[in-house]
């Protein structure tokens, strides 16, 4: 099947197991007090067969839960069984951490192997803590930031991801001013929380309205600070699409369905959002990974998925939002993505402030 060989792999070798309670995690409803480790034959399994897909360049995305309680030496035998398959510099390993585990040992390791660290950071403490909580309740700032020194100090510059509730929206200027000026981050990503099902937190989610209006702030305090080191994702997916390119974000990018998500115990879904029986793809347990990405599970999500492009028909942006993320549609995966008319004003703005910014060029 096409764009089988060009997939990359999240992998969650823990599943949802984190030494955190986050209120607003999406996996909150799920277990996330039991540890199974993923088994030695599932990891050389996976890795044998993601080789076949893609042999000279492959990237992992490590991801949770909190991956890190998988313990080190999981991942030493996961980088020694990259490196008998792969020639050096074939594989780009991203790690997703909420830093409260990281130690010297930790931080040597990520950087001895060219690890990609980002560390999921809501702003200050304040922001940080309305949410972010150990299993006691307390909480988590202090133990991220120790784990954060402790990674540059081993020379890792994290990038941060920073969720964005209802309850965080007054706070856009003094988080940003945060990561900018106090933790001198040269990147990060905002989430924006959105329960499309009427959950416990749903009375957390970010109305349209209020994510254009915190982009745009956003926007103008990047605009404002006029420093090309400085990427912002939400940023630079309005920049892109706005100039007519392709975003590099995933939700944005028509790329859904172009990833896949591996379990602990060998299933496989198309992300961390779309874990469910319904978007389950097949267990290597029982197929081979290539016979479970080119089988007709997938192939019903990517026509589910380009099913919802007929809610964007006429639009101009389309080609720069792809009606945003799966997880944010209304009625599901073939529905109309929630944030539409946010896309579509910031997308307008943006367009506004480069031809001006052109003409003055001129």
């Amino acid at each position: 099947m096409k764009g089988v060989n060009k997939m990359i792999a999240i992998v969650k070798p823990i599943g949802n197991f984190c030494n955190l309670r986050c209120s607003y995690c999406f996996y909150h409803e799920k277990d996330q007090g039991s540890l199974f480790v993923m088994s030695d034959g599932i990891l050389t399994k996976f890795l044998s067969q993601y080789k076949e897909l893609r042999p000279e360049k492959a990237t992992i995305i490590w991801h949770g839960g909190e991956p890190t309680l998988a313990g080190i030496q999981f991942y030493r035998k996961a980088i020694a069984l990259e490196k008998k398959l792969w020639a050096p510099n074939q594989v780009r390993n991203l790690i997703q951490t909420n830093a409260t585990t990281i130690n010297s040992e930790w931080a040597v390791f990520l950087e001895e192997n060219n690890f990609g660290v980002g560390v999921s950071l809501d702003g200050c403490r304040e922001s940080h803590g309305l949410y972010r909580h150990t299993v006691k309740g307390e909480n988590s700032f202090d133990l991220t930031m120790h784990g954060i020194e402790v990674l540059k100090q081993a020379g890792i510059n994290p990038g941060y991801i920073q969720t964005v509730t209802k309850a965080k929206l007054g706070a856009a200027i003094k988080d940003f001013d945060f990561f900018h000026e106090s933790l001198e981050a040269s990147h990060w990503s905002y989430n924006v929380f959105l329960d499309l099902n009427n959950g416990a937190m749903s009375e957390l989610n970010v109305s349209p309205d209020a994510w254009y209006d915190y982009v745009n702030t956003i926007i103008n305090l990047w605009l404002a600070n006029d420093d090309p080191k400085l990427i912002i994702r939400e940023v630079e997916t309005i920049v892109q699409g706005a100039s007519g390119k392709t975003c590099r974000a995933c939700r944005n990018n028509g790329s859904c369905g172009h990833y896949f998500c591996l379990e602990p115990d060998g299933t496989i879904y198309p992300c961390d959002r779309f874990i469910n029986k319904e978007y389950c793809w097949g267990s290597l347990s029982d197929d081979n990974l290539e016979i479970i990405l080119a089988g007709e599970k997938r192939r019903f999500f990517l026509q589910e998925n380009r099913k919802s492009y007929e809610n964007c028909v006429g639009c101009n942006w389309f080609t720069a939002c792809h009606n945003g993320c799966g997880s944010h549609r209304v009625g599901g995966l073939s529905g109309k993505f929630y944030y539409c008319k946010s896309m579509k004003l910031l997308f307008g703005k943006m367009a506004e402030t480069i031809e001006e910014f052109r003409s003055e060029r001129r």
